[in-house]
């Protein structure tokens, strides 16, 4: 059978809405639901229903990149439109396995979940996976690893459901829970899948000579040598953390490559040219036989061991550099996912959407606001990006703002000047910064902290975005920040996107002023910034290239009308 032959018996979604139509079984309303759906998440795709394929686990990556904003839907339109597809695969015979399953619970399954009525999250948990087994008669007790695999099969496979992995993990997870604390529950533990692909092996599967040389690098790192790789300055928490599993990664790649873990003793061990090259290998073959900034780091990284710890010799330094300079990428600026996630910003709709979405976010806490942590952790939200917009920040120094620390006031009361001022022992690259924040954000940042902050706080601390140890972390920062905007506006948007945002719109208006773009965003040389956002005037020419060529166009219609 040829290819051609092939791909044409995989279901399109113009093969949906024809079995579809073809369902005399159906009401009239419900078939022209199902195939009206289908047409519109098509043309919300601006393809037509049959370049595209009914594979459920194809739409949904392509559902995850939609959003109601961005397709000019309702929030409950746009649910509504994933549940009308779910059921219109189903009833093209694509697949059985529904989202949301209104499917009744066997009377073995309805009395176990009964026993769940004190934990709804742990009986939501487990609903779905009680349904898709009481369909297929599948009883409590015949519950075991086997079924619960293929159940996550199904999940990731034939589903619309918006993350399959976690709710078959959760469904395993609240099973074993409820193992351990309701009586009555059948005795089959479970095993909790795991979606990481695992390639660092512990410090344990090494001998404990590389714990030991490990930990002591670690600690020469986190000291004062002012002639080491850290010129002087302690390396922060995350830096250490960062080169420990890059170490680990390292030797790992080294076992991989065939080497007994028990041979490899020190760092010096990692560092032996061979050793390097076989490691970097292996990570260059994971990583699809691409040379990219993680495998360059790590090349860099062995350059760095060999330099100031292990002190090779001038030969194999010498070669290790060779390695690094193999793997370099050849590009240090912007990445191109980054590149295309400012694409989104050529727009300037959805600049405007950005920027008013800070006040949106206010206006719509204090319009609900019954004394809620809901609103005031929407009005955080709302700082933090109003603060991200007029300094861009990296996201570990956004977290660990501090009021008594950063926030300088010229006078008391609301006419005073107010500054950010963040030391060089605060930021990543070593740079202070200091600024006068807009009026704007300085009343935002006023009304949170006396009216919603107090909410979210656990313990006594003048950190701007408490946690519950202190700060809070940046992972969940960054996620709170990033799921607001694309809930809001459509946006797709992580944290450091606005450093990249902010060198893009100075620079589309200010072509070439690459200084000012270096002062904003702290970076030591103007060398650096040119090498990230060099490209951005590329846009810019081609816009101003074709203002060109419509005068010439509007010159040749003058000419046109006036012969």
């Amino acid at each position: 059978m040829s290819t051609e032959t092939a791909s044409r018996t995989i279901p399109t979604c113009a093969d949906v809405i024809g079995r579809i139509d073809g369902r005399t079984d159906l009401p009239l309303r419900r078939r022209q639901d199902l195939s009206s759906a289908m047409r519109r998440f098509c043309r919300l795709q601006s393809r037509q229903p049959h370049d595209i394929p009914a594979d459920p686990a194809d739409l949904r990556r392509q559902l995850a990149q939609m959003s109601a904003p961005a397709a000019g839907l309702s929030q409950g339109s746009f649910r509504n439109l994933r549940s009308l597809l779910g059921k219109a695969l189903i009833e093209a015979g694509i697949t059985s396995v529904p989202r949301r399953s209104r499917m009744p619970l066997g009377p073995e399954w309805r009395q176990l979940l009964a026993r769940m009525s004190g934990d709804r999250h742990q009986r939501y948990s487990l609903s779905h996976l009680a349904r898709y087994c009481s369909e297929r008669g599948i009883r409590p007790v015949d519950i075991d690893d086997e079924v619960v695999a293929v159940y996550g099969r199904d999940l990731v496979s034939q589903s619309l459901l918006d993350r399959p992995k976690q709710a078959y993990r959760n469904a395993c997870l609240a099973w074993n829970r409820s193992m351990n604390t309701i009586r009555g529950w059948p005795q089959h533990k479970l095993t909790i899948p795991s979606s990481r692909p695992t390639y660092a092996l512990p410090p344990a599967a090494f001998p404990a000579s590389f714990g030991i040389d490990l930990d002591a690098y670690l600690e020469h790192l986190s000291g004062d040598d002012l002639f080491g790789e850290m010129g002087g300055r302690p390396a922060s928490p995350d830096t250490l953390k960062g080169r420990r599993k890059q170490i680990l990664a390292l030797a790992s790649a080294l076992v991989e490559a065939g080497h007994d873990p028990q041979s490899i003793r020190s760092l010096a061990d990692l560092v032996a040219p061979d050793a390097a090259q076989a490691a970097l290998t292996i990570v260059w073959k994971r990583l699809g036989q691409r040379k990219t900034g993680y495998l360059h780091n790590l090349a860099l990284l062995l350059v760095i061991l060999g330099h100031h710890w292990v002190k090779v010799d001038p030969s194999d330094l010498e070669r290790l550099r060779a390695l690094r300079r193999n793997v370099d990428p050849g590009k240090g600026g912007m990445t191109d996912s980054n590149r295309r996630k400012l694409m989104q910003f050529t727009d300037p709709a959805n600049v405007a959407a950005l920027l008013r979405l800070p006040g949106q976010l206010v206006a719509e806490a204090v319009r609900r606001d019954r004394g809620g942590v809901a609103e005031a952790v929407a009005v955080q939200s709302a700082l933090a990006i109003a603060i991200e917009l007029a300094a861009p920040l990296r996201i570990n120094t956004l977290v660990k703002l501090n009021r008594d620390q950063h926030i300088a006031r010229s006078r008391p009361g609301p006419r005073g000047v107010v500054h950010l001022v963040i030391p060089a022992s605060d930021v990543k690259n070593r740079m202070p910064l200091e600024l006068v924040l807009p009026p704007r954000v300085v009343e935002l940042l006023d009304l949170y902290w006396e009216r919603f902050r107090p909410r979210l706080v656990s313990q006594p601390g003048s950190w701007l975005f408490p946690g519950r140890t202190g700060h809070k972390n940046r992972e969940g920062m960054s996620k709170q920040i990033s799921q607001t905007i694309r809930k809001v506006t459509g946006l797709r948007m992580h944290t450091h996107l606005f450093r990249h945002l902010a060198g893009f719109l100075f620079l589309s208006r200010n072509p070439g002023e690459f200084e000012t773009v270096r002062l904003l965003l702290g970076h030591r040389s103007s060398e650096m910034t040119s090498t990230v956002y060099c490209g951005m005037e590329q846009a810019a020419a081609f816009r101003r290239y074709d203002e060109v060529i419509s005068e010439y166009l509007a010159a040749e219609e003058f000419d046109d009308a006036a012969e």
